[in-house]
C-alpha cells in the first residue's frame, strides 16, 4: 500500500522524504470513505432482497458514523500503513429468513459480494473526477483543489484495495460468505465452523506467507493502472 501512494506522489513530483500531514490526513479519510461505502453496500444489497433491519438499524446510510467501528478503524490504519488494509466498520446484521427475493444462501451471498462491488464502483466514480480533472476536462481550479483530487486518488486506491482482499475466501472477508453458500449444504456447514474459529489465523499465515500478496498484487495492479491512466504504470 505505502508503495503505491508513494508511486501517486512521486509521479506527481509531490513526494517527500518525510511525507506531510495532509497526506496521512488523507489516508485516514479515504479509509474512512472506503468502510462507509462497503457497509453501506451490505445494507443496500439486505434492504433490496427484504430485509427491513438495517433500514430500521439506520444503516442504510452514507454517513460514516452510522459505520464507525472503533477496533476496526484503529486496526485498518496501522495495517494501511503496513502494506495491505485489513479490518472493518461496523457489521451489518441481516436476517436470511426475511428475503423475500432469494433464498437464505443465495441471499447472504449476494449481500457479502455488495460490499467490494460497491468499493468498485466507488473508486470508478472517483477515477473519472480525477481524470478530467487532470486532463483540463473541469478547467482551472485553484492550488488547493490539487490535495483535494491527491486524496481522491489515494480513497481510489484505498478502496481498490479493499475490493481485492475481500476476494480472498477466508473468513471474515466476504468472499468466505460467496463460497458458504457455493457449497453443498453439508460441506457448507463445515466450511462455516472451520472459519469462524479458525479464519483469522488462517488469513495471518497467508499473508505471512506472502500467498495474498502473489494472489492480490496482479488484481491491484490491473484496476490501478486501469483507473489512473494519468500515472505511470504501476509494474
Amino acid at each position: 500500500m505505502r508503495e503505491f501512494l508513494l508511486h501517486t506522489l512521486h509521479s506527481m513530483g509531490m513526494a517527500q522524504p518525510a511525507l506531510p500531514w495532509w497526506f496521512w490526513l488523507m489516508v485516514l479519510i479515504g479509509i474512512i470513505s472506503s468502510t462507509t461505502v462497503h457497509e453501506f453496500g451490505h445494507a443496500w444489497m439486505a434492504t433490496k432482497l427484504g430485509d427491513s433491519g438495517p433500514r430500521e438499524q439506520g444503516r442504510l446510510t452514507l454517513n460514516p458514523f452510522a459505520h464507525f467501528d472503533p477496533l476496526g478503524f484503529i486496526l485498518m490504519s496501522v495495517t494501511t500503513l503496513l502494506g495491505m488494509p485489513l479490518g472493518w466498520g461496523k457489521p451489518v446484521k441481516t436476517d436470511p429468513d426475511k428475503f423475500t427475493v432469494v433464498g437464505r444462501r443465495a441471499g447472504m451471498a449476494l449481500v457479502a459480494i455488495a460490499g467490494p462491488v460497491m468499493n468498485l464502483v466507488f473508486a470508478t466514480f472517483l477515477s473519472v473526477i480525477v481524470r478530467l480533472a487532470f486532463g483540463g476536462y473541469l478547467g482551472g481550479f485553484p492550488d488547493w483543489a490539487i490535495y483535494v483530487f491527491v486524496g481522491m486518488m489515494i480513497a481510489t486506491m484505498l478502496n481498490i484495495l479493499v475490493f481485492a482482499e475481500n476476494l480472498i475466501p477466508v473468513h471474515p472477508m466476504d468472499a468466505s460468505h460467496v463460497i458458504a453458500a457455493l457449497l453443498p449444504e453439508n460441506l457448507s456447514r463445515g466450511y462455516i465452523a472451520f472459519m469462524q474459529k479458525y479464519g483469522f489465523f488462517v488469513l495471518l499465515g497467508l499473508s505471512y506467507s506472502g500467498a495474498i500478496g502473489w494472489f492480490l498484487l496482479p488484481i491491484i495492479k490491473f484496476l490501478f493502472n486501469l483507473l489512473l491512466p494519468m500515472l505511470p504504470p504501476v509494474d
